[in-house]
């Protein structure tokens, strides 16, 4: 390039533009970002929102599974912590598998055992039990019944009427007084 400037004029020059075109290029940059910051702005605030009320779904959703399942967690603990309770406050410890074998042992053809209900008297060492079945006939049922008298400890054994009432396909709940002394 030819000019008529002295050499130090044009440097300066050349510098002078340089800085200038550097100048203009921030401009439009600086501006650039700002519009796109201006219009992303909403978007942004909009996806915020609906993540933030994905993640309170969320742990709704989560509470909601987990809770019926700590509460049945936590009854079951009462249970067994009532039931552990309930054995160690007996006066004459006991074994309950042994009352539950003898009674089970007692048990005819015919006779079908669904539950066992225990609970400890507090006048001493008894133990009355609830055991629910099934008995195919009357007769196996009224059998059942005199094998658990020769039980010993054994002291009574009730067995409501309304449960004779049909002949076949019977379902029971006799009700049986132990005394543990003999299940020591």
């Amino acid at each position: 390039m030819y000019t008529l400037l002295p050499e130090n004029h044009v440097r300066d020059l050349i510098r002078n533009y340089r800085g200038r075109l550097i100048a203009v290029f921030l401009f439009f940059l600086s501006l650039m970002l700002i519009f796109g910051t201006i219009s992303l702005l909403p978007a942004y605030i909009v996806a915020r929102g609906y993540e933030r009320e994905a993640q309170s779904k969320a742990k709704v959703a989560d509470a909601e599974r987990k809770l019926p399942q700590i509460q049945d967690a936590d009854q079951r603990i009462q249970e067994a912590e009532f039931l552990y309770k309930s054995i160690n406050s007996l006066k004459t410890p006991f074994l309950p598998s042994a009352v539950v074998t003898a009674i089970v042992a007692a048990r005819g053809q015919g006779v079908i055992i669904d539950a066992f209900e225990m609970s400890h008297l507090p006048e001493g060492n008894q133990l009355n039990l609830v055991v629910r079945g099934k008995a195919s006939l009357r007769d196996n049922l009224v059998d059942f019944k005199k094998r658990l008298l020769g039980i010993p400890g054994v002291t009574k054994v009730e067995l409501p009427i309304s449960d004779l009432a049909k002949s076949k396909d019977l379902t029971f709940g006799l009700k049986i007084m132990v005394s543990l002394e003999q299940f020591q």
